[in-house]
């Protein structure tokens, strides 16, 4: 469902909208941003439809304005006094690097694991090799035994496997 649900949800908006107003997509690492704009003299019906694409869209906006996802964790994990926790295999520590970017970010980041390999996932966090075997290191099973090991060692709120 996810990425070609939302690619529909979009795409009908998008050939709604009077020749007036423009739609971008703002792909980043981390969120897709999108920008309506147009002349000052439609900024109503510019609001108006941003208001569409946020109802439409709801479980999967986090934001309205230049925060970035990560900073927005980091501020809603910090405004509740929670802890977060990351293990990381494919981005390769991508997503922890970004966490520590933010000032005061020890305050709700923890720390997490760059677990490459199949033997670090097994002997560094203890991912049982049955499940390596199994399923495979890239397999949903792996993941969520990666962040259930996490989540355990470090008693954190919060945790992310990538």
């Amino acid at each position: 469902m996810g990425e070609s649900f939302l690619a529909q949800k979009i795409a009908s908006i998008e050939q709604e909208l009077p020749s007036s107003i423009s739609l971008a997509y703002l792909p980043s690492p981390m969120a897709v941003n999108l920008r309506l704009s147009g002349n000052t003299s439609n900024q109503n019906e510019i609001g108006a439809y941003g208001q569409r694409i946020a109802h439409e869209l709801a479980d999967y906006v986090y934001g309205f304005s230049t925060t970035s996802i990560e900073e927005y964790i980091y501020l809603k994990l910090k405004e509740r006094k929670q802890k977060l926790v990351l293990i990381e295999s494919c981005t390769g520590g991508y997503l922890s690097n970004a966490m520590t970017n933010i000032k005061g970010s020890s305050e709700v980041f923890l720390g997490g694991w760059n677990v490459y390999s199949d033997a670090f996932k097994h002997m560094q966090v203890g991912v049982a090799q049955e499940i390596l075997d199994n399923y495979s290191s890239v397999s949903i099973e792996c993941g969520k035994e990666l962040l259930l090991l996490a989540l355990k060692k470090t008693n954190a709120d919060f945790g992310i496997s990538v």
